[in-house]
């Protein structure tokens, strides 16, 4: 009879055993299958395992049924992200028309003799009609840019003398902020290959962002690091907080919450989705000294 239970016990505890660890195997086999799913998660795949059991298999049922509603998320998010973005290029486009009219009535009644006042009037009234141009502009090249329509001609090209052509085209700017400059590029051709328009505008961008928020000081720095050349902007800053630099590239935002220095927050987005679509990178990290913070942004591009 001892014999017998023992017996017993011995296929009860083989039973309970492989049933562990065909579970256990399940479970990893199951993890497993999800990071490979999860890494191309829009493909229409599934897990499909044994299940050594009821339970695990009504796991795997609820797993199969939310990466099905994740992929209708998703979908549905991409499809009103593209219908936001083909409306604000439509209203870009709308509204380009009649401001061009603005402006060209404002230059025939800036033809004519005004009084001082007017004069004044005049001239907030076309500062304000440019910087809406520039806005509608930013939107526009923004829709089409995140919308993959923003076509763009790659080439190689002398970054170096890019670089110090749109310091010169804005230096003037700069000065008169009355910011001390300082300038490190490499005097020989450093090659990139990047999109020129692209580039360029990338450039100004950075520089005048400097010029908005640098306290005193604009150090700019081009350098060849392996398959990459990368260009350095640092400046002081007593705007931008660290724990605020990670929305430095975000749509609309500006360390200026009464926007009265006129940035839109679109400069720096349409800059990194430009890097992006020339397979660089672009990065913005502060770094606090003893006497002062620094914004570093550097933008890598490939050579």
């Amino acid at each position: 009879m001892i014999y017998i239970l023992l017996i017993a016990a011995i296929a009860v505890a083989i039973y309970f055993c492989a049933r562990f660890f065909s579970l256990k195997r399940t479970i990893n086999t199951t993890n497993s299958e999800l990071k490979k799913i999860v890494e191309n998660i829009e493909e229409n795949r599934i897990i499909k395992l044994a299940a050594p059991d009821e339970e695990a298999e009504k796991l795997l049922i609820t797993i199969n049924n939310t990466l099905e509603l994740i992929r209708q998320k998703s979908i549905s998010y991409k499809l009103r992200e593209k219908e936001f973005k083909k409306e604000i290029e439509n209203i870009s486009h709308d509204l380009r028309t009649p401001l061009t009219s603005v402006l060209g009535y404002l230059k025939i009644i800036d033809s004519e003799k005004l009084s001082e006042e007017e004069r004044e009037s005049l001239e907030t009234a076309k500062r304000k009609a440019y910087s809406l141009q520039r806005l509608i502009t930013q939107f526009y090249d923004l829709s089409r840019i995140s919308g993959g329509d923003y076509k763009l001609r790659l080439e190689d090209v002398d970054i170096s003398r890019l670089l110090k052509e749109s310091i010169m085209e804005h230096y003037a700017y700069l000065s008169e902020k009355n910011l001390h400059i300082s300038i490190s590029i490499l005097d020989k051709p450093v090659r990139a290959v990047v999109d020129t328009n692209a580039t360029e505008r990338i450039f100004t961008n950075l520089l005048q962002n400097a010029g908005k928020y640098a306290k005193t000081t604009l150090n700019i720095h081009l350098k060849t690091h392996s398959e990459h050349v990368l260009i350095i902007l640092e400046n002081d800053t007593d705007t931008i907080e660290e724990k605020y630099i990670g929305r430095m590239f975000d749509r609309f935002y500006t360390s200026d919450d009464a926007r009265s220095t006129g940035s839109t927050g679109l400069g720096l987005t349409i800059s990194k989705h430009l890097a992006e679509c020339m397979g660089g990178k672009m990065s913005a990290e502060i770094e606090s000294t003893k006497d002062n913070q620094w914004l570093k942004i550097t933008l890598s591009l490939q050579n």
